[in-house]
């Protein structure tokens, strides 16, 4: 009703803009308020050490306020912001980020639950706390021989890293990551999942691994990390694997089709499984046999030989 009410401009300056658990530093706002509309405009933010430009709109001419974010930031410190958003303390580095909101409501949730948009991400020159993942991942083998929890986890391990990266869509107040990369070195993981803003609640899968690792540690192991902000639990993500188990043992029968029968009906047999067929290969092409596949023998101890 207020945003109704009048019209005008404002130019604010403030050493301080404190929006619930977020501190801007030194910014100027402009804003102009025409018929219940409000456009504000920060051409110069300051956030936790880095610099960006924030464009909002507010319209309340509906009962339903319509709100719209354009935000772009450059060099943050990335531990500072997430540790104020979210209580997440474990990651540091520098931040960059690009994103388009929208939403309505007549309330602060219903506009968080209706939040649409996009945007990407980028964490450079920084530090995971609680997994040494290169450690992890190459001690998961002797971890499933043994029973015992692989190495690597725990308050006095840290995963330094070059660059993580990721693309998001907000739909519904839900974010979706689709294009999520970590790379620390030889350590490198892939991932997707989503986050909930409304119902603050994460589900998000990671395989990590190891370039130019053999067996399970060049192969990774996918991990699913799921649960409500602050109360976040991992465990394996036996969904993904066992569309991963699914795949290799298609592949394998596709190539033992196409190799053993041969020919017209071995190809047709092989194409029907999908995949492209192996070729039959004469005794002085067989290459000579490879132990047996390390992935196999790991997988085979923790789910049963068979």
């Amino acid at each position: 009703a207020f945003l109704n009410m009048i019209d005008g401009d404002f130019i604010l300056t403030t050493p301080d803009i404190l929006l619930d658990k977020i501190t801007l530093g030194q910014s100027t706002v402009t804003s102009s308020l025409r018929g219940g509309i409000l456009k504000t405009n920060i051409p110069s933010l300051t956030l936790y050490g880095g610099q960006g430009r924030l464009d909002m709109e507010l319209n309340a001419q509906n009962p339903a306020a319509k709100f719209a974010l354009d935000f772009t930031l450059e060099d943050m410190d990335g531990q500072g912001f997430l540790s104020a958003i979210a209580g997440y303390t474990k990651l540091t580095g520098r931040t960059g980020t690009v994103m388009k909101i929208r939403g309505q409501g007549r309330s602060q949730a219903e506009i968080m639950r209706s939040l649409d948009g996009n945007g990407n991400f980028e964490l450079a020159e920084g530090v995971v706390s609680g997994i040494d993942m290169g450690l992890f991942v190459t001690g998961l083998e002797a971890a499933f021989a043994s029973g015992a929890l692989p190495a690597g986890i725990g308050g006095n391990h840290v995963t330094n890293f070059e660059k993580l990266t990721g693309l998001f869509t907000i739909n519904q107040g839900v974010v979706s990551i689709g294009d999520f990369s970590l790379n620390a070195g030889t350590a490198q993981a892939e991932g997707s999942g989503s986050f909930d803003i409304g119902k603050q609640f994460v589900d998000f899968s990671l395989r990590p691994r190891i370039a130019g690792g053999t067996g399970l540690a060049g192969f990774g192991i996918p991990i699913r990390l799921r649960g409500n902000f602050g109360n976040i639990n991992a465990g394996l993500d036996t969904d993904m694997l066992g569309k991963i188990i699914a795949a290799r043992a298609k592949a394998e029968i596709q190539n033992q089709i196409s190799g053993q029968v041969g020919g017209e009906l071995g190809g047709l047999l092989g194409n029907i499984l999908g995949g492209t067929p192996a070729p039959k290969q004469t005794e002085e092409e067989e290459p000579k046999k490879k132990e047996e596949d390390t992935l196999e023998k790991a997988l085979g101890r923790l789910f049963g030989d068979d």
